[in-house]
């Protein structure tokens, strides 16, 4: 036999139609696994974006992020920050180490 098809005993259920594969998170927030990682948001400057105070966020570095685009960037000798994407580091590219896809925040 080349395939095996299912056959149903009985009327088939009204709600086969409607059958959802099970949600997977990883998949749904990190399709590029080797190029995500993860931050602890601090402080509220983009809270206006989603991103709040101890929200995790999902940065992929394998995106090219846009004028606008939520980043993380280099803030000079070691440190980073997390802030929307300006001209001025558009001319420096090297200075944005990532991009936000994700801010995922616990609701309390």
């Amino acid at each position: 036999m080349d395939s095996v098809e299912r056959v149903f005993s009985g009327w088939p259920s009204p709600a086969a139609d409607y059958e959802a594969r099970a949600l997977d998170l990883s998949a749904l927030v990190a399709p590029r696994p080797a190029a995500t990682f993860y931050w602890r948001a601090r402080g509220d400057a983009l809270s206006g974006s989603g991103v709040l105070p101890d929200s995790l966020l999902v940065v992929d570095r394998s995106l090219e992020p846009r004028l606008g685009s939520v980043v993380v960037a280099s803030a000079g000798e070691g440190g980073f920050v997390v802030t929307r994407l300006r001209e001025a580091a558009v001319a420096a590219p090297d200075a944005v180490w990532g991009m936000v896809t994700w801010a995922i925040t616990r609701v309390r």
